[in-house]
């Protein structure tokens, strides 16, 4: 019954709109390609490709699901990176987020250092994605991760953790788009930027590949890729992995982990386009280690609150990585994706392209917790959400005399039902489209990309009394609508070097409404707002002959953001009981970004990227106490982050083999920390840190005979010089430590980065 009231409160007419106009779209616009596309029968052809076709295989498919080039990023009017294949393996066995760390102004919050199972945040010029335990970001989801082109994170949350790309060895690159991008590259979550993971793609010629891998804290790890090569038209590749590994947290628990991914995808050329079919499965499993308080605590022990005789825990009493031991506390954290997808692109005229791309995603997460720590306290934890996505998008593209115009757009429906002890308690429902139009206006050096979007998000909410007679408790429907502007411009210069700039709006879903909704005022939240303004410079030397700049890439641009409408959920244990508030935040983000790569002299190949961040809230209302903290920084933002990195191959030809050093180091600077306590952002910082690594690679192609095309062994030592420092600090409000009495409240607890680190690799490819 309630479930009946429920569709009738909903509003379908915009979605339906959209479908129909799409439809018509789609059958117009196939009647005036069909003299190109249709056979002698009158028949659209979908036949196989034939031998003369052969250079075209897969080109449709790759023009949409590709590594952008060098040259693509530089005629972009958006700020664009690519973090490619080798600066990808420099992160060793770690997750997506230790490989992200590698872009401008990128740095990661994570409790399990560069284990691949663990769970991480990542922050782009200061919004986040993911969750490494991080109290009081702002922007908690408000980045757009997507897999193959296809969306990994969660519709109604905007979620997405990077330990759902355990597996680095099956991505070949990252594209990653900074700011809410053009309206043909934006999804429901690109506030702060899109990301988007290129897997391994089928190969014209069959090939093979497999690693094998060992390292500290008992890491083992092994993947694989395999492509059978054109067969009758058709083209399978077929990739996954397994790592296990343990905590560098020293105690008597050794909290192991494990993580496993499969991908598979099959493509079929078609004569006037390609069909291809996608499916991506990954899991993780992971302890969670408790913060631990920089500084001694009275009463806080590692046995316990308030145990004579034992001793106090902190960084600088019980050890730097000491950790509680199992039956006192500990946390398993299991997360879950699946993903099915199809892509049709075709030719429908020679001016006129057409793509359609339904997709299937499925989220599961446990979080089971035992806390013995605090007499009195809720002792266990089990919550086990699940997600279901069903989404379909259609996109046109249309070459014009000095145009392309690009237009289409998507539809989405979501649940996501948290479970509480094996009970659903809530049910959150979201239904939510997107429509754009975009023309790329090319007037000989000038390009100017104006677009527009229409989005529109509707929300349902119920709580349940009686889960089992379907009683509700409290229940709320509520539609957000949104126009999105936006304008690019890019123009030449020189031949070398371009002037860019862009202005965007975008509106979001609150991400806070789905966590305690109960709590807060549904009627008071709004969708999240941000404007974006952006300009800068790029330049590029392809094989100049300018001394040390081959191959030279160089961009600069400033960055403004102004996010309005966030709350931002805070849970803080009162008299033993957890309870949810909510702040409300107005913020603005000012920043430089400088990046530059070269091949300066042969075989040298180096890197480097700067980002300078000032962020401040214009606004700040806490939950907890009511009172304003305008003015005061963002929390858990670097305001400093640079990157450097270089590689030198030595080749030694008499023998067949090559040795490559490698060195790269990761800065980031002081961070605002959040007070738990008072729900509020603070000017107390904590220390900045920098992490330098090194490796050497390998490579021989001298057992050919025995049918192994290239046998390469890499040795990599994160963390090379062993310097302790703390990847996350924040002032707590006592849960962990004693809140209802008192003993922790107000102090500082971490989460330690992970000391030095050895991976050995053998990597076979036939």
């Amino acid at each position: 019954m309630l479930r009946n009231m429920q569709r009738k409160k909903r509003s379908f007419y915009p979605i339906g709109a959209l479908i129909v106009c799409m439809l018509f779209i789609f059958t117009f616009f196939t009647y005036v390609g069909y003299s190109y596309a249709a056979g002698s029968n009158g028949v659209i052809s979908l036949g196989v490709v034939t031998s003369s076709s052969v250079k075209r295989l897969l080109s449709y498919e790759k023009k949409e699901v590709k590594v952008i080039s060098n040259k693509e990023i530089f005629k972009s009017t958006q700020s664009e990176v690519v973090i490619n294949k080798s600066e990808i393996e420099n992160a060793g066995v770690g997750n997506a987020a230790q490989a992200l760390q590698m872009a401008p102004g990128v740095s990661v919050r994570s409790y399990g250092g560069n284990n691949p199972s663990d769970r991480s945040q990542v922050y782009v010029r200061g919004l986040s994605q993911g969750w490494g335990s991080a109290s009081g970001s702002i922007a908690r989801h408000e980045v757009m991760v997507l897999f193959d082109g296809v969306p990994m994170t969660d519709y109604v949350r905007n979620a997405w953790q990077p330990n759902m790309i355990p597996i680095l060895s099956m991505i070949e690159g990252i594209n990653v788009i900074y700011g809410p991008g053009n309206p043909y590259n934006r999804w429901y979550g690109s506030i702060g930027g899109t990301l988007n993971f290129i897997p391994v793609q089928p190969t014209v010629k069959p090939s093979a590949e497999i690693s094998l891998g060992t390292g500290s804290y008992n890491t083992y790890y092994t993947n694989f890729t395999l492509s059978s090569g054109l067969t009758n038209g058709w083209d399978f590749i077929f990739s996954g992995g397994y790592v296990r590994e343990n905590t560098f947290r020293t105690g008597s628990f050794n909290a192991p982990s494990h993580s496993y991914a499969f991908f598979a995808k099959a493509i079929k050329t078609l004569n006037n386009g390609s069909l291809s079919f996608g499916a991506y499965a990954a899991r993780s499993s992971a302890y969670r280690p408790n913060f631990i308080p920089v500084s001694p605590v009275q009463g806080v022990t590692t046995q316990g609150l308030n145990v004579s005789g034992a001793p106090l825990y902190s960084e600088q009493t019980s050890g730097y990585y000491s950790s509680l031991p199992e039956n006192m506390w500990y946390k398993l954290v299991k997360t879950q994706i699946l993903l099915a997808y199809s892509k049709l692109n075709l030719q429908l005229s020679p001016n006129l392209t057409f793509s359609d791309m339904p997709w299937f995603r499925h989220g599961y997460r446990l979080h089971y917790r035992i806390n013995n720590y605090i007499p009195g306290a809720p002792s266990s934890e089990d919550w086990s959400p699940y997600s279901n996505n069903y989404g379909n998008r259609l996109t046109f593209k249309l070459n014009l005399p000095y145009n392309n115009v690009k237009f289409g757009g998507y539809y989405i429906y979501a649940t996501w039902n948290p479970i509480w002890f094996g009970t659903q308690y809530n049910r959150y429902s979201e239904t939510g489209f997107s429509t754009f139009i975009q023309d790329g206006i090319h007037l000989g050096k000038l390009t100017v990309i104006p677009g527009l979007d229409w989005v529109g998000y509707h929300n349902i909410f119920t709580s349940y009394n009686d889960p089992a007679s379907g009683t509700s408790a409290y229940s709320f429907s509520r539609q957000i609508f949104g126009t999105e502007p936006s304008l690019g411009a890019s123009y030449k210069l020189f031949p070398y070097l371009r002037l860019y700039g862009n202005y965007s709006q975008t509106v979001q879903n609150p991400v806070g409404l789905s966590s305690s909704v109960a709590a807060a005022n549904p009627g008071s939240i709004s969708g999240i707002r941000d404007t974006d303004y952006e300009a800068g410079f790029k330049i590029l030397l392809n094989k100049s002959n300018i001394n040390f700049l081959h191959h030279f890439i160089f961009n600069a641009n400033y960055f403004t953001y102004h996010l309005g409408h966030e709350a931002i959920p805070l849970t803080i244990l009162v008299n033993t009981v957890y309870t949810t508030y909510f702040a409300y935040a107005s913020a603005n983000y000012n920043g430089v970004d400088i990046s530059m790569l070269d091949n300066p002299v042969k075989n040298l190949h180096l890197y480097s990227n700067l980002e300078i961040l000032h962020t401040n809230y214009t606004s700040y209302v806490s939950g907890v106490n009511q009172e304003n903290y305008d003015n005061l920084p963002v929390s858990n933002v670097p305001d400093l982050t640079f990157n450097l990195g270089l590689s030198y191959k030595m080749p030694f030809r008499n023998y067949n083999f090559s040795l490559t050093p490698k060195f790269w180091d990761i800065y980031n600077g002081k961070e605002y920390m959040f007070n738990n306590l008072t729900g509020a952002p603070t000017n107390q910082t904590m220390p900045s840190y920098n992490i330098a690594n090194a490796g050497i690679k390998f490579t021989t192609h001298a057992l050919k005979k025995q049918d192994i095309k290239t046998l390469g062994i890499d040795f990599s030592v994160l963390n090379l010089f062993n310097h302790q420092y703390n990847a996350f600090e924040y002032i707590t409000s006592g849960a962990y430590f004693g809140g209802s009495t008192g003993e922790s409240a107000g102090a500082i607890l971490a989460d330690p980065g992970a000391p030095r680190t050895f991976y050995l690799t053998a990597n076979f490819k036939f």
